[in-house]
């Protein structure tokens, strides 16, 4: 929701054909830039703060605490984190490569091309509920911190911390990854009440799939299981679940309705993200250790849990 003033100016390409092309002379958003800012800015604090516990942990012992339900090996963290920082180097290179539209690029789109399920998205466009979905991506993707409060997990600080940041380092680098690759419009920028100048932007080109989806849906699946794996017994297991699910959903509602993203993006990143949250707890769960004793009358079996 804003209030732009758009003017033209005529360039030539290297055929000597003349365009005209769109530039914002005047944009106010109804809604502060600062609220937005503050949103970003809290996003990097966080990929920071994280960064350096990487770096921390890279240099501590693998020791696993006796109740700790996963386990770090550092030949497996090695392997993780170092295809997961090449995958993010490849993210970064196909995302400097995305350029922006221009005025013929916008006057080509016609809505009628897309296919039905997804057409609706393209009459879309709100600023507020961009707002609020970016206001609830950073809730969502920090609630997997809530754990520290446990004991437990204080105590397996070291290894939830790995766990978390690869999961946000695979969720950014294959949802970045294939952004770039796809480079597929958003629907706002089919939608003439849209702002000009944001219609043209290389991010207009970054539709599939949902950024915000794949990682409130990765944090959400993440913190179910890790909640459900510290507190097997727990009668709350299916209320944290349900909340971060439907704080995930929320938020990809706010995504279609924000003229962003199209249904089949916001389906595949809540996929992609959903699976990414739940294997990486996984692939650390120690195995079950299964004892056999024999007696004279049967075969009894322990499985210790």
């Amino acid at each position: 929701m804003s209030v732009s003033v758009i003017g033209y100016k005529e360039e030539k390409d290297r055929s000597g054909a003349i365009y005209n092309y769109p530039f914002s002379i005047f944009h106010y958003p109804l809604i502060p830039r600062f609220v937005s800012w503050g949103i970003q800015l809290l996003g990097f604090g966080m990929m920071k703060r994280t960064f350096f516990a990487i770096l921390s942990i890279l240099f501590l012992n693998g020791s696993v605490f006796a109740q700790s339900p996963y386990e770090m090996s550092s030949r497996n963290e090695y392997i993780l984190l170092g295809s997961g920082l090449g995958l993010s180097a490849l993210a970064y290179s196909l995302d400097s490569k995305v350029q922006p539209l221009t005025a013929n690029d916008l006057a080509a789109l016609d809505r009628n091309n897309i296919i039905g399920f997804d057409r609706s998205a393209s009459y879309n466009y709100s600023y507020l509920s961009a707002a609020f979905s970016d206001l609830l991506l950073y809730t969502v993707a920090v609630s997997p911190a809530l754990l520290y409060l446990s004991p437990d997990v204080r105590k397996d600080a070291a290894q939830y911390t790995m766990m978390m940041a690869e999961m946000m380092m695979f969720t950014y680098s294959v949802t970045t990854i294939v952004k770039g690759a796809v480079q597929r419009i958003r629907p706002y920028a089919y939608n003439s009440s849209a702002p000009d100048d944001l219609r043209i932007e290389p991010d207009s080109r970054k539709s599939f799939f949902s950024g915000h989806a794949s990682f409130t849906f990765a944090s959400a699946m993440f913190l179910s299981e890790t909640f459900s794996a510290y507190n097997p017994g727990s009668e709350y297991k299916g209320y944290v679940r349900a909340g971060a699910l439907l704080l995930a959903a929320t938020t990809s509602y706010l995504r279609y309705a924000s003229g962003k993203h199209f249904p089949t993006d916001i389906l595949t990143g809540a996929v992609v993200g959903s699976a990414i949250g739940y294997y990486v707890p996984q692939l650390h769960k120690k195995e079950t250790e299964t004892q056999v004793t024999y007696t004279p009358f049967a075969i009894q079996v322990m499985v210790p849990f």
